[in-house]
């Protein structure tokens, strides 16, 4: 996703092979695979479903996520119910154990008229055993299109606690909220129906 600047997760789905996304006025990020769509795809949050796609699938800015990961084809041992066309998966960045390269690392930003993009990331590994990581970001994407635009906030937190090699505790928390407005087509009117000229 870094290297080819996916911005958001319908950007990283047209970028993978075979698997079609658009963000549409009714239903954003929605998600194609082998001819099935919307409740044949399933979406899955850290491996964990997050419900039908048409009702719970939203734009999301890829600042936070580590990887998004598709499964083609059916998948529903693996991803649960009706996953005829396949599956979607957003892994979330993880606590780095024991690494000092990205202790508490500094803000970074990256801005592009006309949109913008603020992202500070956080790790740090505090003591035996004891991890964390904080991701905040904000971004802004605009269209061609006059009006059309969304504003993406997210924030991501977890605690990672190794007591052994084979047992881990580990809390989580996410806040994701989009907001804008989405381009639902122009009208066009036929010549036959066009208002006369004013006297």
């Amino acid at each position: 996703m870094r290297e080819q600047g996916y911005r958001t997760t319908t950007e990283t789905a047209q970028g993978a092979v075979g698997v079609l996304s658009g963000d549409s006025a009714g239903a954003p990020a929605g998600f194609s695979m082998r001819g099935f769509t919307y409740g044949e795809v399933n979406v899955l949050y850290n491996g964990i479903s997050i419900g039908p796609q048409s009702i719970t699938s939203r734009v999301m800015d890829t600042g936070s996520l580590d990887r998004v990961e598709f499964l083609k084809g059916p998948s529903a041992i693996m991803s649960g119910l009706d996953a005829i066309g396949g599956s979607v998966n957003y892994v979330s960045n993880q606590p780095t154990t024991g690494s000092d390269q990205e202790r508490n690392s500094p803000p970074r930003s990256i801005r592009s008229a006309p949109t913008g993009r603020i992202l500070a990331p956080a790790a740090a590994h505090r003591w035996q055993g004891l991890d964390y990581r904080v991701d905040i970001g904000q971004s802004k994407i605009n269209s061609f299109i006059d009006g059309d635009y969304q504003n993406l906030t997210n924030f991501s937190g977890q605690l990672n606690y190794r007591l052994n090699s084979s047992f881990r505790l580990f809390g989580a928390v996410e806040y994701k909220r989009d907001e804008g407005h989405a381009y639902w087509g122009t009208p066009l009117v036929p010549t036959t129906f066009r208002r006369p000229p004013l006297p």
